[in-house]
């Protein structure tokens, strides 16, 4: 920048008012910008001229009713009358196109347009990169991660909704003994048993190669068969990594809108949401029950049972909304997504 006084040179352009501010001060001075060809002149009501070179502006194009701005070094700037940036201006800093960005700016057409593609790119990266990334991230965590991680969710479980199980020793060890028999020979899979009024009849599969299974589920079903057909389920859960992969997802997601809202969730808050809630996917709950379908078909288990709980399930929710009970069902059994009615109708309607 340099500075000068006199008079200013003829120009064909119109000199143009504009609020400066020299970056020093919070105070605007009012001036007067003259064309020329080299440099930029600001001349100042003092009769001042400041001289700045084109390659030194920065051009910020005005938006609505917001005027356009011209940044300068030093953290000077000048703020124009209004949105639009002079013609000869546009010239000079090599800025033809500003004029077309803002008439895309102000076309309701041009917007309609930048709506619909951005939707379409968030819901693509949505719905198609997200869970491939999660996907990957959750088969390629080491089984000492699994554990710890699913051990915190545990402890997390237990100090919240979660209390020591009343089933006697006996009781559990025959059904881990039947679950490892049945559902997952060979395999480090493992029950354990909580009691909680406040969940419900449930079965929760952690990350960490266990299950959760309440009192309650125990209560209600009729026999033993009913309760490795929910095992069997949340089997496919385990071995697919479901709530792991969802809350990965969820924790992609919470970091794209941490970009816009600063707030981010960590793994194990995640991790607790998805089992608490045990909203997993509709293709997450279809492709838990192919397994759980797959597995009493291998294990020579009728399908019927499947069903039968799921009834029973459904039984008990409903009495208890007629109760006025606020207790948190947790089950993922009784999601609209697929529907109760069409997943029973498959394992009851299938020949076992």
């Amino acid at each position: 920048m340099t500075t000068s006084s006199g008079t200013a040179a003829p120009a064909t352009e119109p000199r143009v008012c504009v609020r400066y501010f020299d970056g020093r001060t919070s105070q605007p001075y009012a001036a007067e910008l003259i064309p020329d060809a080299t440099t930029l002149i600001v001349q100042l009501e003092s009769g001042e001229r400041r001289h700045f070179d084109w390659s030194s502006l920065t051009v910020l194009n005005g938006v609505g009713s917001v005027a356009a701005v011209l940044e300068l070094p030093e953290e000077q700037r000048i703020e124009l009358p209004n949105p639009e940036i002079p013609a000869w201006i546009q010239k000079a800093t090599g800025k033809h196109w500003l004029d077309k960005v803002r008439h895309w700016e102000g076309s309701l057409r041009w917007i309609a347009l930048s709506v619909v593609v951005i939707s379409a790119l968030v819901a693509s990266f949505v719905l198609l990169v997200v869970p491939a990334a999660a996907n990957w991230i959750a088969w390629a965590l080491p089984e000492s991660t699994l554990k710890e991680t699913g051990d915190q969710v545990l402890q997390q479980l237990d100090s919240h909704l979660l209390s020591p199980s009343t089933l006697i020793q006996d009781r559990q060890q025959a059904l881990e003994r039947r679950y490892r028999q049945q559902l997952a020979p060979g395999v480090s899979y493992r029950l354990v048993f909580r009691n909680s009024p406040e969940i419900g009849a449930n079965a929760i599969a952690l990350p960490n190669q266990t299950i959760v299974v309440t009192d309650q589920l125990v209560d209600l079903a009729d026999n033993d068969q009913e309760i490795m057909a929910v095992l069997a389920h949340e089997t496919g859960h385990l071995a697919f990594r479901h709530s792991l992969r969802q809350a990965i997802t969820g924790g992609i997601t919470s970091i794209a809108m941490a970009m816009i809202t600063g707030d981010i969730i960590d793994l194990g808050n995640a991790l607790v949401g998805v089992v608490v809630s045990q909203k997993y996917s509709r293709d997450f709950e279809r492709e838990a029950d192919d397994y759980a379908f797959r597995l009493m078909t291998d294990q020579h288990i009728p399908h019927h049972y499947f069903s039968d709980i799921l009834r029973k399930l459904a039984n008990s929710e409903e009495d208890s909304k007629e109760d006025g009970n606020d207790t948190v069902r947790l089950s993922d059994f009784l999601q609209s997504h697929p529907p109760t009615a069409e997943r029973i109708a498959r394992f009851a309607n299938a020949q076992s």
